[in-house]
């Protein structure tokens, strides 16, 4: 029998729009799954694992998008990531552990 892999974090299946910008890059992307402590992502542009990104995405039922200040890309496969949140204001991660 397949054994199902345990995750620490409820994930949410999303279609949010998001912006990311670090160092080198500006994207447009789609958060596909989303949780308290992160994103998977897909956009046309190929992240690298270790690059830092702040991070907005845009909640349909929010008037503000949420904001992540620091994220940092944990896997990269494609036009696919994860992205890992590091940092996030008190306010935005309230409203992101009320969405989930």
């Amino acid at each position: 029998m397949e054994q199902l892999e345990q995750r620490r974090h409820a994930r949410l299946g999303t279609e949010y729009p998001a912006l990311f910008s670090g160092e080198k890059i500006r994207a447009q992307g789609v958060v596909l799954d989303l949780s308290v402590a992160g994103c998977r992502i897909r956009s046309a542009v190929e992240f690298t694992t270790g690059e830092y990104f702040g991070v907005v995405i845009d909640v349909p039922r929010y008037v503000n998008p949420l904001g992540v200040t620091l994220a940092v890309v944990r896997w990269s496969k494609g036009q696919e990531c994860g992205m890992e949140f590091i940092h996030m204001e008190a306010d935005d991660h309230r409203r992101l552990r009320e969405l989930i």
